[in-house]
């Protein structure tokens, strides 16, 4: 290669990163190395590179670090590579900026990044004899610093390390530097990055950089992995996710099959599996072992142990089926991959395992892999159970096998629609994302049988016609939200299918086989007439994700000829128009999908003569809809009220404008500047009518945040000034709608015309227009939408340098103090937060140029006090020290920008910390907010869901990535203790230091060399400090003080931590230390409580560990002595004060059981001089628990004192007792006729507490004994009035012998509360049909049928445990009753609601002649949807809420769809009767609506004939009514 032509190339050329490519593959190539006279002749092509590298300021640039490649790989053609070192070194040991090189001198703008960015290019630079040991050495001192704590550059020099460590693996550089002082600096650097929080250089510091040191530490150290391994596992509690993270690394490198396979170490491991938060942690550790195992080395290492958590997870008492689907999912899944055989291995070991979770499992996945297992049990056992993940699995087989079990049953897939019927409304995503994926496998299944069964044809007719009348009743109006979301995804997967690929993208087979066996013969129904009317109907739901998916099926698979009358597009045509001008937000939003529609399916420049009749002016959609609401405009700017009476309400027609001619649509590609401009007149024109309508006459008694909002809004409404008379409380609201949408609507037109950048006009018009409303409404979710708007614009503008001027204007006027731009228009610091974080969040330039601009500026304002000096403006509540606080703390609770803000947290902690004690009120509270953020960006989320401290990013991490905090926290420590010694009162000293504490809490610590390599030197000082605040008089300072303390204690350290506190205390006089002495050894203890809890598996390890209790003699003893103090208190004058707080926290560690108890019967003097002293209620509370457990483990009942505390005076010590004891029939009997005794004497609290008992003994205790109790007492629970034991009353009475009490309280209570609006109300109804069912055999066939009717009612409660809990009542006491075979697999909650309903609507042999009531029933059922409706209407008018999305989950439309099909079917049955009026229950007589499922269809067409009253989109509460009277018609 000339080198002419490359100087040429250089200067003329507009790329040079190739030229740089050519000359770094010249080095290695080139024959002869460089003398002077070469250097000499190549020095123009080196400083044109070097001119490239030194004044570059940005990180990671490409072409930059080409050029540092380039520039070494030159310099390496020298023989000797001494210019190259020279150079090297002087580059990266060079001082005041200034650079020297090849007789010249240079500035450089980023001294530090100029050196890593020579260091990269060196490294890259590959010839070994580079790397002496002081060029090492000198380029780890460079790359030290930025690894160590948090610059702009860690990110990068994280990667040098890297680079440096392999470069020096590879030379001798380890084997002759005796340097021990590089080795603690490397694992400093290693030990305290573990908890970094740039996620990427978390994950390379354990899987890059640990990994290779220990490669290099192993080869250098003899055992030193051995060692290392031991370390951590005996070291580092099992709870700490670094553990595994270490071990996963050392087993990764190690090849000691034998110590990682041990006993002990393997069941300590699985632990992780317990916890979310460990489970992907100790996967690695497992994944790392499996590695190296092959079959028989895991059968034999993990055998036992997989048995052992099989049996010991699914059993009764230590049931923990997450473990189990963690172990199954992340353990034993990749495994059975790998070595197919280990499933029927594990089939084996869950032989007698009698549950169907680990089975179903096990099945599903042999299914998959097409493994054969040995006596597989049917589908059936599955598919009926209540657990979700069970019957899902039976789903999944069934699936997977679908041609086998249709070969074997020829039921027409019977299992598979009976599944998909009774779990069309479940409630769980999870639940729903699998049935849709493992349908779709059924589904190819039934395509592959055309092809390859062909006589079965018939049978795949029928699925398939099946599937589409199941899935039109599932997207019907009336269904829930949950039908509705499962039915059209299931439909969506249908259609997948006409294009391929559904579920393997490379195969295009099924839609061939659709084509040609069910489209071209006619059974093809998806996408007929009937089906669009019924999606077109789902596209006005109100829940988004139905419209959309709904509209995107119509557009995607819909023929646009399927509406072969062209009358019949009109009328769609016309209907979308009319849904437009609907004041409801979810009917405008689905007239303006319906329009969107129209427009795919007639395109305006193809159907002239449709916008013709509208007027000839027209030539796009686009123009008609702007003009209907410039119009509209027009009519709201003359009477608001009157545009929204008459249908022209705005919002409707602009969504149907943005749909259509933005986002890509029809006919984005024709919009003129002349049509923008025309668009943002009118959007201007709409803001500045309806927004000083939202204006307050009063902003001052709002807070600054959305705390308030709706009152706010509520006021705003009421005082709209409007010029009608006649306007309406509902009117109002429509009015408010209306308003609101305007603006919601205006802002996303305005981000989509700003996002075309059209000109510089039009984008400031459309930022203007977003910012107005951002600052000037005072409505959450619209001002919300603006700032979504603006984020969404910032985005797209930044991608042009030439706009970002534009936004960074914002910026500064928002950070600009002294200007009122803004302040004028609002007074509010969130909404300007808004605007601030959306625009400066949303810039997605590399290294996000917006960010770093706000922070500084914000910074720097904060941190000079003179330009903050606080002036209370006149009617500007909130100061510009207050607004930078809210405006930082944006930023900060943001995770986007951690990465970016992590060498600014020091800066920030500071400031925060400093305005923490300001004395003004606003500042503090912000301070506060930002505090919080602060916490969890320095110590971590804390994902342990046992405690509240010691769970965060290692103290080391804190120590050494932020040193000047480290160093303000000792030092606040000292300032506190030297005034403290001087007036230990003083309020603000414990207010100034209580933030401190709370962040020390948070942290962990331990004794491994390996996580918190340096700290513990700190730690101990820190300690020393904590021990002094814990003698604080402030009681939150001592609690807060020893949580730290307890945080920063090693887990193998609290035994003799507790073993000082007592010798502490013995010694110590002083009560509120001798408190902070006893908290802190609480903590510990809970701390050690919960190791001991995760090693629980382990035996072995847990022997290890003694929990540290208090002898229980001493206990009894104490409370002996306080009896008597209490005792003596009126004879003597000298007896000793107790501290109820020390005593209470006493009993608590201790933790004994006893028969002591103190009481106050006779000496209610004593009660009252000491109830007000602080502490004594909860040492009651504790001491009177104590007495309860004895009773509950003895079952020594002494009746006397029992009568004693149920009279006793003192509340706390009766409501203590009755909550701790256990269900008892003699306690009960003895409480229930104490409070029947004394009903009208006792306390409100009392009372509920004894009702609250008397209904839990109630469900557990044996029938005879509970009919003997209201037997004996029967009077007087007909007697009692008072108002809180009416519900307790009811109840008993259940347990009467008088068949006529029981079906009158029966009546009363389900027909008066399953149905109330009030959740606490159905839970009562909840609890009375748990305790009537308990004498369902018993009663009379009446009170049955009443109680059914009660629990029929509850199954479809929207509060999933009610729903749980009348389903096991149902399994345990009524089923079998009903039917014996109804007992055992029939356990889900849905299949048992339906069966009950047929049992009583079909009018079986246990309910004959009931029509009457079951009449009733139907109309009480559906009684209050009416009401219910509106008030569901008004509520999504204030709040702009999805309406399906809880609402509908009683299913009305479903339950008269099936009442009238059963007794459709009871006719059918009398009508061809023999005499025998028993019917027998199975799938193909009773419960054939799976069978038949088109007939449900009957009265829907009864409704409405004719497809043309469809397209009408007829109200559906007309239509529910009509079909409410028609179902009742059918029981008269």
């Amino acid at each position: 290669m000339e080198l002419n032509h490359i100087i040429k190339e250089l200067q003329t050329c507009t790329e040079d990163t190739v030229i740089f490519r050519k000359l770094i593959n010249l080095a290695p190539s080139c024959k002869e190395s460089w003398d002077d006279e070469s250097i000499k002749k190549w020095q123009p092509v080196l400083i044109y590179i070097l001119e490239i590298v030194i004044p570059n300021t940005e990180i990671g640039n490409a072409r930059v670090l080409l050029a540092s490649h380039t520039f070494f790989s030159l310099l390496t053609l020298e023989s000797t590579l001494v210019l190259l070192k020279d150079i090297f070194t002087n580059f990266l040991t060079f001082k005041c900026n200034e650079i020297y090189v090849f007789d010249k001198k240079y500035d450089t703008n980023e001294p530090e990044l100029f050196k890593l960015i020579c260091t990269h290019g060196y490294l890259e630079a590959n010839r070994k004899e580079m790397y002496s040991n002081r060029i090492c050495l000198l380029i780890f001192d460079v790359i030290f610093k930025h690894c160590i704590k948090y610059t702009k550059y860690s990110y990068f020099a994280y990667k040098l390390l890297y680079m440096w460590l392999k470069k020096t693996r590879n030379t001798n550089f380890w084997s002759t530097c005796s340097d021990l002082h590089l080795e603690q600096q490397l694992e400093e650097i290693i030990f305290s990055n573990w908890c970094n929080t740039i996620n990427e250089i978390r994950k390379q510091n354990s899987v890059l950089i640990f990994n290779t040191y220990l490669k290099i530490m192993s080869k250098k150290y003899s055992g030193y992995l051995e060692y290392v391994f031991k370390h951590c596992v005996d070291t580092i509690s099992w709870q700490n996710k670094l553990k595994y993270v270490i071990l996963a690394e050392i087993c990764e490198v190690w090849d000691n099959i034998e110590v990682m396979t041990s006993r002990n170490f393997l069941l300590s491991l699985c632990t992780s599996l317990t916890k979310y938060h460990l489970c992907s942690a100790g996967t690695k550790v497992y994944l790392a072992i499996v590695k190296k195992l092959n079959e028989n080395d895991w059968k034999k290492a993990f055998g036992d142990i997989i048995n052992y958590l099989f049996h010991h997870w699914e059993s009764v008492e230590s049931e923990n089926h997450n473990a189990l689907q963690s172990l199954w999912r992340y353990w034993l899944e990749p495994v059975i991959k790998k070595y197919r055989n280990i499933l029927p291995y594990l089939w084996e070991l869950t032989r007698d395992i009698k549950t169907h979770f680990l089975r179903s499992h096990l099945q599903k996945i042999g299914c998959k892999m097409q493994v054969i297992l040995p006596q597989q049990p049917s589908v059936e056992c599955y598919i009926y159970r209540n657990k979700e993940i069970v019957r899902l699995n039976g789903f999944a087989i069934n699936c997977y096998r679908a041609i086998e079990i249709y070969n074997e049953n020829k039921d027409r897939f019977f299992t598979i629609r009976n599944f998909l019927w009774y779990n069309a409304n479940s409630t769980t995503v999870y639940m729903r994302d699998k049935i849709v994926k493992y349908f779709k496998i059924f589904y190819a299944n039934v395509l592959k049988m055309c092809d390859k069964e062909t006589n079965c044809i018939d049978d795949v007719y029928y699925i398939t016609h099946w599937l589409h009348e199941f899935l039109l009743i599932c997207i019907e109006q009336g269904s829930c939200y949950q039908r509705h979301i499962l039915g059209i995804k299931l439909y969506e997967a249908v259609l997948s299918f006409t294009r391929g690929h559904a579920i393997n993208k490379s195969n295009n087979t099924d839609n061939l086989l659709i084509e040609k066996y069910l489209q071209k013969t006619g059974k093809w129904e998806f996408t007929n007439e009937r089906s669009l009317f019924i999606l077109l109907e789902l596209v006005s739901n109100s829940a988004s994700d139905v419209k959309q998916i709904a509209t995107s099926l119509i557009l995607d698979y819909f023929d646009k000829n399927v509406l072969c009358i062209e009358t019949k597009k009109y009328s769609l045509f016309y209907n979308a128009l009319e849904k437009c001008n609907k004041w409801k937000t979810y009917d405008a939003e689905g007239g303006a999908a319906l329009m969107l529609i129209v427009a795919n399916w007639l395109p305006s420049e193809e159907n002239p003569k449709l916008l013709h009749i509208l007027s000839e002016d027209f030539s796009k959609y686009s123009d008609y809809l702007l003009t209907t609401a410039v119009y509209q405009l027009h009519t709201m700017k003359a009477s608001m009220n009157m545009a929204v009476i008459t249908g022209k309400p705005f919002y409707g027609v602009m969504t149907a404008l943005l749909n259509i001619a933005f986002q890509n649509s029809m006919e984005s590609s024709y919009l003129t500047l002349e049509f923008i401009e025309k668009l943002l007149d009118v959007l201007e024109d709409a803001v500045d009518l309806v927004l000083p309508r939202l204006s307050m006459k009063s902003n001052k008694e709002y807070s600054s945040f959305f705390t308030k909002t709706e009152l706010a809004i509520d006021t705003a409404i009421e005082s709209f000034e409007l010029e009608d008379n006649d306007l309406t409380p509902e009117n109002n609201i429509y009015v408010s709608i209306t308003i609101l949408m305007c603006l919601k609507i205006s802002c996303k037109i305005a981000c989509e015309v700003g996002a075309l950048m059209y000109t510089d006009r039009t984008i400031r018009r459309s930022i203007n227009i977003i910012v107005t409303i951002l600052l000037r409404c005072v409505h959450k979710g619209v001002a919300e939408a603006a700032a979504t708007a603006i984020g969404r614009l910032t985005r797209c503008l930044c991608k042009e340098s030439k706009y970002c001027d534009l936004l960074k204007i914002h910026i500064s006027r928002i950070l600009e103090h002294s200007s009122a731009v803004y302040l004028k228009t609002t007074k509010r610091v969130s909404v300007l937060s808004l605007m601030f974080h959306e625009i400066v969040v949303n810039d997605m330039r590399k290294g996000r140029p917006f960010l770093h601009f706000a922070i500084e500026k914000l910074l720097n304002f904060l941190e000079n006090d003179s330009i903050l000096e606080y002036t209370k403006e006149k009617g500007l509540p909130d100061s510009p020290r207050t607004r930078y606080l809210h405006f930082l703390w944006t930023l900060v609770a943001d995770k986007v920008t951690q990465a970016q803000l992590s060498p600014y947290m020091e800066r920030i902690s500071l400031i925060c910390f400093k305005n923490l004690q300001s004395n003004i009120w606003t500042v503090r509270n912000t301070s506060l907010q930002l505090f919080n953020s602060i916490t969890s960006r320095l110590v971590g989320q804390n994902s342990d869901d046992q405690l509240d401290f010691g769970n965060g990013y290692s103290i080391n991490h804190f120590l050494t990535h932020y040193p000047v905090l480290a160093d303000y926290i000792t030092e606040e420590f000292q300032r506190f203790l030297s005034v403290f010694k001087e007036c230990p009162t003083a309020l603000y000293l414990h207010s100034n230091i209580i933030h401190i504490l709370i962040l020390l809490s948070q942290f962990s610590s331990t004794d491994c060399n390996l996580i918190d390599y340096s700290s513990q030197k700190y730690v101990s000082q820190v300690k020393y400090f904590l021990c002094m605040l814990l003698e604080s008089p402030v009681l939150y300072v001592r609690l807060s003080t020893a949580k730290a303390y307890a945080a920063l204690t090693d887990f193998l350290q609290i035994e003799s931590e507790i073993e000082q506190l007592k010798r502490e205390i013995s010694s110590c006089r002083n009560r509120n230390l001798i408190h902070g002495y006893l908290l802190t050894m609480k903590f510990l203890k809970e701390k050690f409580s919960v190791e001991i809890e995760s090693i629980k598996l382990c035996s072995d390890v847990n022997k290890q560990y003694k929990k540290h209790e208090f002898e229980q003699r001493g206990s009894v003893s104490r409370l002996q002595d306080i009896s008597r103090i209490w005792n003596n208190m009126s004879k003597e004058d000298n007896n000793p004060q107790l501290c109820y707080e020390l005593e209470t926290l006493l009993l608590q560690l201790q933790e004994p059981f006893t028969d002591e108890i103190y009481i106050f019967n006779e000496n209610e003097s004593l009660l009252s001089s000491e109830k007000m002293k602080l502490g004594f209620s909860q040492f009651i509370d504790v001491s009177t628990k104590l007495y309860a457990d004895y009773i509950n483990r003895t079952n020594n009942i002494n009746i006397d004192i029992l009568q004693k505390i149920l009279n006793s005076p003192c509340i706390d010590q009766t409501v203590s007792f009755i909550n701790h004891v256990s269900s008892s029939t003699r306690i009960m009997r003895i409480v229930l006729e104490h409070f029947l005794s004394n009903e009208d004497n006792h306390n409100e609290l009392v009372s509920t507490t004894i009702n609250n008992y008397v209904l839990k003994t109630l469900k557990h205790c044996s029938l005879s004994d509970i009919k003997e109790t209201v037997d004996n007492l029967f009077i007087k629970i007909q007697a009692l009035r008072n108002k809180h034991s009416q519900k307790l009353k009811w109840i008993l009475l259940i347990f009467s012998r008088d068949m006529k009490v029981i079906y009158k309280t029966l009546h009363y209570y389900t027909f008066s509360f399953t149905t109330h609006p009030t959740e606490y109300m159905r839970r009562s109804a909840m609890t009375f049909m748990e305790i009537s069912s308990r004498r369902f055999a018993e009663l009379s066939k009446e009170c049955r049928l009443i109680i059914l009717y009660g629990c029929l009612i509850l199954l479809k409660d929207e509060v999933s445990e009610i729903r749980e809990a009348i389903v096991e009542s149902l399994r345990m006491h009524v089923l079998r009753t009903i039917n014996i075979k109804y007992d055992g697999m029939l356990e889900h909650g849905e299949h048992i609601y339906q069966t009950l309903l047929f049992e009583i609507i079909a009018g079986k042999s246990n309910f004959r002649g009931e029509k009457d009531m079951n009449r009733y029933f139907i109309q009480f059922f559906t009684s209050d949807l009416h009401s219910n409706l509106s008030q569901i209407i008004q509520y999504q008018s204030y709040q702009d809420c999805n309406l399906a999305t809880g609402y509908f989950y009683r299913e009305e439309w479903m339950f008269l769809s099936l009442c009238f099909y059963y007794r459709k079917q009871r006719h059918s049955h009398d009508e061809c009767s023999t005499g025998d009026d028993t019917l027998e229950c199975n799938s193909e007589n009773d419960l054939d609506i799976v069978n038949s499922i088109e007939k449900i269809h009957e009265l829907n067409e009864t409704l409405c004939n004719t497809s043309h009253e469809l397209l009408k989109f007829t109200h559906w509460f007309d239509r529910v009514r009509s079909k409410q009277d028609l179902v009742t018609k059918e029981y008269q």
